[in-house]
C-alpha cells in the first residue's frame, strides 16, 4: 500500500475538489429549507470524507519543500470549508436572505451567495456580527463598480509596494523558502527594532491583500451574479482608530472567521 500523494493535475481537481465544493453547494441550498435538517445531517459525513480524501491524497507541493506553503493554504480552506458545512448541518433555524421569498429555485440561486457570504450581511444567521458602514455608499451598480475597480487597483499596487518593501530585509520573505523576521547576526536591540519593522509592515501587506481580494471578488458578483452594491460593505472599519485590542479584533479588523 504505497502512501505517495498526488501531483495535482485539472483531472484530479475535479475528481478530488470539485465534489467538495458540489456538496457544500448542495448543504447551502438545503439550509434554506424547511425540514431538511437530518438530510443536512445524512449529508455531513460525505462532506467530511471527501474533504478529508482531497487533503491526504493532494500534494499541491509537488514534493518540493519550498512549496509545502501551497499544502498549507489547500488545508486551510478545506478547514474553512468543513466548518461552514458544520455550521448548516447543525443550524437551527433556516437561513432567510432579507428580502427574499423562500423557494427551492431561489434557494439554489441564493446558496451562490451564501458560498462567498461568510459574515452573514443580509442574511439572518449572524446578526452580531459588527458590519462597517461604507464611506461611499450608493444603490447604483454602475458607480459601485467604478468604486471598486478604483479600490482593488489602488490595494493592489499597495500590495505590491508593501511586498518589495519586506523583501529588502530578505529576499527570501516574499519567496516559497520564507525566512524568519530575527536576523540573529544583529544585536539585542536592532535585531528586534528589525523584526518589529517587518510585523508592521506584514500588518499593511495583510490589510491590503485582503482588500484586493474582496473587491476584485465584488466586482465578479455584481455583474455576474447582479448582486446589490449593499451586498458587499467595506472589509474593514479603520482598523488604525482601535482604541483597544478587543476593538480591534472584535470590531474594526475583518469578521471573516467569526
Amino acid at each position: 500500500m504505497t502512501t505517495e500523494k498526488i501531483c495535482p493535475t485539472g483531472e484530479d481537481i475535479a475528481i478530488y475538489v470539485l465534489p467538495i465544493f458540489a456538496m457544500q453547494y448542495f448543504m447551502g441550498a438545503l439550509v434554506q429549507l424547511k425540514n431538511t435538517a437530518l438530510l443536512r445531517i445524512a449529508l455531513l459525513p460525505v462532506v467530511l470524507w471527501l474533504a478529508w480524501r482531497a487533503v491526504s491524497e493532494l500534494d499541491f507541493s509537488c514534493g518540493n519543500h519550498e512549496k509545502a506553503q501551497a499544502n498549507a493554504i489547500f488545508v486551510s480552506h478545506i478547514l474553512m470549508v468543513s466548518g461552514r458545512a458544520i455550521a448548516w448541518a447543525l443550524a437551527r433555524e433556516v437561513y432567510v436572505r432579507n428580502g427574499v421569498p423562500a423557494s427551492i429555485p431561489t434557494a439554489f440561486w441564493n446558496a451562490w451567495d451564501l458560498l462567498l457570504n461568510s459574515r452573514g450581511v443580509g442574511w439572518n444567521f449572524s446578526p452580531e456580527i459588527p458590519i462597517a458602514k461604507p464611506s461611499f455608499e450608493t444603490n447604483s451598480r454602475a458607480r459601485f463598480l467604478v468604486y471598486a475597480v478604483a479600490r482593488a487597483i489602488f490595494c493592489g499596487l499597495a500590495f505590491d509596494a508593501f511586498t518589495e518593501t519586506v523583501c529588502t530585509y530578505s529576499p527570501n520573505l516574499g519567496s516559497w523558502k520564507g525566512d524568519s523576521i530575527i536576523d540573529y547576526s544583529l544585536p539585542f536591540v536592532p535585531r528586534y527594532l528589525r523584526a518589529l519593522q517587518i510585523l508592521y509592515l506584514a500588518v499593511w501587506l495583510t490589510y491590503f491583500a485582503l482588500n484586493w481580494a474582496y473587491y476584485s471578488l465584488a466586482i465578479v458578483c455584481i455583474i455576474v451574479l447582479c448582486q446589490h452594491p449593499s451586498q458587499w460593505p467595506p472589509l474593514f472599519d479603520r482598523p488604525w482608530l482601535s482604541t483597544s485590542l478587543s476593538d480591534f479584533w472584535g470590531r474594526r479588523w475583518h469578521q471573516m472567521f467569526r
